[in-house]
């Protein structure tokens, strides 16, 4: 996110549009607050069809990390999976994330399902449409979307102010070498999601509410479609990386289980070749 000047601190309007090859933004709206604890709690917004007779479908990603102050945000158009995304029609949600090392779990799942509001309720304003809002994450960001997407939906639990009304839940998820259960980690990893030096040091209650997986097996209905992202080998627990395309498997055999609507793109030889134009088509053909 951008530093701005206290006046401007809610939104500012970039005066020019960007475009670069077929990627165009003719709206973008920068430090927009999501909620008003903490000032990394805010957003970056961009829309390359504001005008548009119909509202655009939205991507609300997240990168991983935020266990601090988050880097200035790229230009969308300079950035590959950004660009494409924009091209096939999607505006693009940019959120920061209270930091874990302050603010450990679930202070982040709160501030992403609390964004995914924001934008929901801002829907009829920015052009978007509320039914098409779809969660993309990758590593920490990616167990952040998915408890997002399988936990409580958060309508109603904060408050009863417009955005907290907004349901949390998004219509779709995609998961990017996300964890998926996190006493299938070895205690040694870093605990800095949880707020402690190793995993070994989390509660065995924080470490099941912190596991995606925990969630799909204990709330009732079918999940929402999921689109899952791994590259390399897939490793046997306890695994001593996050990202182990064993998650991957987890989160396949416990969403399929349940009946939900899974896509998937798997890449052996530990080189990420994400087709992002093949993602976007997947999300557009279940929500034309």
């Amino acid at each position: 996110m951008r530093s701005f000047l206290l006046a401007c601190a809610f939104f500012s309007l970039a005066p020019l549009a960007r475009a670069q090859g077929g990627c165009q933004i003719l709206l973008e709206l920068q430090d927009v607050k999501y909620d008003t604890a903490h000032p990394q709690q805010v957003l970056d917004f961009f829309h390359p069809t504001p005008a548009a007779a119909d509202p655009a479908p939205v991507i609300v990603w997240l990168s991983g990390g935020y266990t601090g102050l988050q880097p200035p945000t790229p230009d969308p158009c300079q950035v590959a999976m950004y660009s494409t995304l924009l091209q096939r029609g999607f505006a693009l949600v940019l959120p920061d994330l209270r930091p874990s090392t302050a603010y450990p779990f679930p202070a982040q799942v709160f501030d992403c399902a609390r964004a995914v509001q924001t934008v929901k309720q801002r829907a009829v304003a920015w052009n978007i449409d509320p039914q098409r809002v779809f969660l993309m994450g990758r590593s920490n960001g990616g167990a952040i979307s998915a408890s997002v997407a399988y936990g409580f939906d958060l309508q109603g639990v904060f408050g009863s102010d417009p955005v907290s009304m907004q349901s949390s839940r998004p219509a779709a998820v995609y998961l990017g070498s996300a964890p998926s259960n996190f006493f299938a980690i070895d205690g040694a990893f870093p605990g800095t999601y949880f707020g402690q030096p190793t995993l070994a040091d989390v509660s065995p209650n924080s470490l099941m509410l912190g596991s995606p997986v925990w969630w799909l097996t204990a709330l009732p209905g079918v999940p929402v479609p999921t689109y899952l992202v791994y590259k390399g080998a897939i490793g046997t627990p306890p695994l001593a990386d996050v990202h182990d395309a064993w998650c991957g498997l987890d989160y396949g055999i416990a969403l399929l289980s349940r009946g939900a609507t899974l896509g998937f793109q798997y890449f052996p030889s530990g080189i990420d070749g994400t087709n992002f134009d093949a993602v976007a088509t997947w999300f557009l053909t279940l929500f034309p």
